[in-house]
């Protein structure tokens, strides 16, 4: 439901399941008794989605709490706006594919406060690209850097600078679709199943295929990534998202 909700609003579903993550570790829009998952400043459910105030109808919150859909549909949205505000600065090219150019529309998804000032250790979207590095498990990388290259500081909500770059700069691998020509990359493991457990084999060189099918998730939810069936050699794999270009 995530990775749907975000393909519809032409979000990378790294950002989202990464956001999901950092809001709900559990992923969970109820809790074990029955309650509706409920932050101390009232964010509900599995995106957090927090009323502005008491007298807040942005949205349907009874269905907010009660509708797990339309909870994350929600979230989706806010975040989605996020990316059109102009008082934020821009990011590389402002790639709406590339990962890394959300970084301060990801900000603004919890708060555009110093609290969040990139490079102070506690910066809400750093938590986000962490996830995104470990658990969506971008390519070659690992999140030893701070995201941001130069030094962002912060006079209430204003910024130091209009543009900023990133140390990193990847673009999504879970934006595919069934039919789309993706190269496979050396090394790459294609698994008989959509299981890191399942046996495979290994490319030894690129390979440029058409997707079968996909995206599918797996069953673990600290799995950010997803899966593709490509054809190899008159046989159906599996293949991690991480794995195509």
């Amino acid at each position: 439901m995530l990775d749907l909700a975000a393909r519809k609003y032409g979000i990378p579903p790294e950002i989202v399941k990464s956001i999901a993550l950092t809001e709900n570790g559990s992923l969970t829009q109820f809790t074990s008794s029955g309650d509706v998952f409920t932050s101390l400043d009232s964010g509900y459910g599995i995106m957090q989605v927090t009323p502005l105030s008491p007298s807040d109808s942005s949205y349907d919150w009874n269905r907010v709490k009660y509708d797990l859909q339309y909870n994350i549909e929600t979230g989706v949205q806010i975040l989605k706006e996020k990316w059109g505000y102009k008082s934020l600065p821009t990011v590389n090219h402002q790639n709406i594919n590339s990962l890394e150019d959300w970084y301060f529309a990801v900000m603004a998804y919890n708060s555009v406060s110093q609290v969040n000032t990139p490079g102070n250790g506690k910066a809400y979207q750093d938590k986000v690209y962490r996830y995104l590095f470990n658990d969506a498990l971008i390519e070659g990388d690992t999140f030893t850097k701070p995201v941001i290259k130069e030094p962002v500081t912060m006079n209430g909500t204003q910024f130091n600078a209009a543009s900023y770059t990133t140390n990193y700069q990847h673009v999504s691998t879970q934006m595919h679709q069934t039919g789309d020509k993706v190269t496979l990359l050396k090394g790459a493991r294609l698994r008989q199943s959509t299981s890191t457990n399942a046996q495979y084999i290994t490319l030894s060189v690129s390979q440029q295929v058409s997707l079968a099918s996909g995206p599918i998730e797996d069953n673990t939810p600290s799995n950010l990534y997803c899966w593709y069936k490509v054809l190899y050699n008159g046989k159906s794999y599996y293949v991690a998202s991480i794995n195509i270009q």
